[in-house]
């Protein structure tokens, strides 16, 4: 049992995109994680009408260990967390975690406690005093914590298709304040997924 609580636990490892090497993924899924501009926005490109957010999860919780690290704050430190599906109508195609400590949302930055089901993308690409850092790409294997969570968004079809899926993740600042995006591209042809038995969006 033992053996089992750490394996379910296991945290991906991360690397920055300016070194990562792309010979593991289609041309297509490179760039959609390689895209610097709002992922809502984009999503909205292949889904102008049934673009929705869907809450998965929101409110406060430790963070992971790397996320702790990556934010420079410590890990029994309580976090907001919001987990939430970005879908086109009722098909999944990202999920996505947001890590914000606590002295990030006072002030103008408040508000991201207070999004509901709007798009996280709508403030973080359009306020020009909030900038995007670093951004670095994991592949989630089973057994990992965000390949765990990710996969209750998935249909049985999309959870069978592939071993591994891919992440990329961005700091972005507000002045000296921070909050962590995680983004988690599901099985999906739009994303350059080998799986054409999967339905293609329309």
């Amino acid at each position: 049992m033992k053996h089992r609580a750490r394996t379910c636990c296991r945290e991906s490892l991360w690397q920055r995109a300016k070194a990562w090497r792309k010979t593991d993924v289609s041309g297509r899924l490179s760039l959609w994680l390689l895209d610097n501009g709002s992922l809502t926005r984009r999503l909205r490109s292949i889904c102008p009408h049934s673009f929705r957010v869907k809450i998965v999860n929101q409110g406060w919780a430790p963070p992971m260990v790397n996320e702790a690290h990556h934010l420079a704050i410590s890990f029994h430190t309580r976090v907001f967390n919001r987990e939430v599906v970005l879908q086109c109508g009722e098909h999944a195609l990202v999920y996505a975690r947001t890590v914000i400590p606590a002295r990030t949302l006072k002030g103008r930055l408040s508000r991201l406690a207070k999004l509901g089901d709007k798009p996280l993308g709508e403030i973080l690409f359009t306020d020009p005093h909030i900038q995007r850092r670093d951004l670095e790409i994991a592949r989630l294997q089973p057994g990992e914590v965000l390949f765990d969570k990710a996969r209750f968004a998935m249909t049985e079809a999309q959870s069978t298709a592939v071993n591994a899926i891919w992440a990329r993740r961005s700091t972005f600042a507000y002045h000296d304040k921070r909050l962590l995006v995680s983004e988690i591209f599901l099985p999906n042809e739009e994303f350059g997924y080998d799986i054409p038995h999967l339905t293609h969006l329309s």
